[in-house]
């Protein structure tokens, strides 16, 4: 079965018996896009940061790189949902969210609006299954 890391935590935290066997893409692809003005991530405090929904990869690769920077979710910055890509980069064009994270060909696209690449969050090397093959853990044992 196909599967992503937010998912395979969250079946197995629910009591699940999920194990990975591999992945195609072993950390995260996003970028941090921001507001023209937004250049680095210390410039992150005190704004709205979209996420397509909580609990999922964007979120967790937010909160992850956010630790990584030592701003706190929800006291330091604002984590909204948005929706998809395309919606991050609408949310972005009309300043509803000061930065997002979107991953290819949308952050070209809104490079291209003029938005800025505040992190590329791949370069955190995290090791996270984005793109994963699993099966039940009694199907492999």
């Amino acid at each position: 079965m196909s599967s992503g890391g937010v998912a395979n935590i969250n079946a197995n935290m629910s009591g699940g018996d999920f194990v990975g066997i591999t992945s195609t893409i072993s950390t995260f692809v996003f970028k941090i896009i921001g507001q023209p003005g937004i250049k680095e991530p210390s410039q992150l405090k005190g704004k709205r940061l979209g996420i397509s929904r909580l609990g999922g990869v964007s979120d967790f690769s937010w909160r992850y790189a956010l630790d990584r920077w030592g701003l706190v979710p929800e006291k330091v910055v604002a984590i909204m949902q948005i929706g998809g890509e395309a919606e991050a980069v609408l949310a972005l064009q009309n300043k509803a969210v000061d930065a997002a994270t979107i991953s290819g060909p949308f952050t070209t696209i809104a490079q291209r609006e003029g938005f800025s690449v505040v992190a590329d969050l791949s370069r955190l090397n995290a090791p996270y299954t984005l793109h994963g093959i699993g099966t039940r853990k009694k199907l492999y044992s």
